[in-house]
């Protein structure tokens, strides 16, 4: 797969949704929907340099960041969105803190591979937080959970990677998971601004991410 391709396949895609949603929506999901195209576009350059560190080790088959990012399987726009209610500032407080915790523990430098073990013990935490959350206050937090994900399912692959590179990958690990951990901040008001049309059963946000296996 790898980051390029996994971006320009989601811009294909939300380019295409960008319209069905508005025509849900009279118009209105237009700003988030290109809110989250331009993020994505923004990311690019970013995603040939990752690939670009990658290949060495790709070439020895050591799959880093070539195997970090999956396919865009993701439900139909108009699937029905199951959490509808009102996001509140109670969710608010609460989802910030708990990103605030996960983000403090992601260290600038990785170093040793229990230190990958660490963060995916903790990002697996998280996920479940994120999920009780949701079925707790009966509201969708689509991108901060595909962004956990995201670094968690890194973490899980980097320990392998670790193992088979003899420990070389790991600086390539930290590095892309620091990355993304900036994106869990961005997250959390595109979850809020897709609430408004949650709870009009407009799957924005919701019915775009992919599953990733952090499991």
């Amino acid at each position: 797969m790898g980051f390029y391709h996994h971006i320009q396949e989601a811009i294909s895609i939300n380019r295409k949704r960008k319209k069905q949603y508005a025509k849900a929506s009279n118009g209105q999901t237009r700003l988030l929907s290109s809110l989250l195209i331009n993020s994505e576009r923004l990311t690019i350059p970013v995603a040939k340099y990752y690939d670009k560190k990658g290949a060495p080790f790709n070439d020895k088959g050591i799959m880093i960041v070539k195997h970090d990012f999956v396919d865009m399987n993701i439900p139909a726009f108009d699937q029905h969105v199951v959490h509808q209610s009102v996001w509140n500032s109670r969710i608010q407080r609460e989802i910030n803190g708990l990103s605030k915790d996960f983000i403090s523990l992601i260290p600038k430098r990785i170093i040793y591979h229990k230190e990958l073990e660490f963060l995916l013990t903790e990002g697996r935490r998280f996920y479940e937080q994120i999920k009780l959350m949701e079925d707790g206050y009966d509201v969708h937090l689509a991108m901060t959970k595909h962004m956990v994900e995201s670094i968690t399912y890194m973490a899980k692959n980097g320990i392998r990677y670790s193992e088979e590179s003899n420990g070389a990958t790991i600086s390539l690990s930290a590095s892309l998971i620091w990355w993304h951990k900036v994106a869990v901040k961005n997250s959390i008001w595109m979850d809020r601004m897709g609430n408004r049309f949650h709870q009009q059963n407009i799957g924005i946000l919701v019915n775009d991410m992919p599953v990733i296996p952090i499991y």
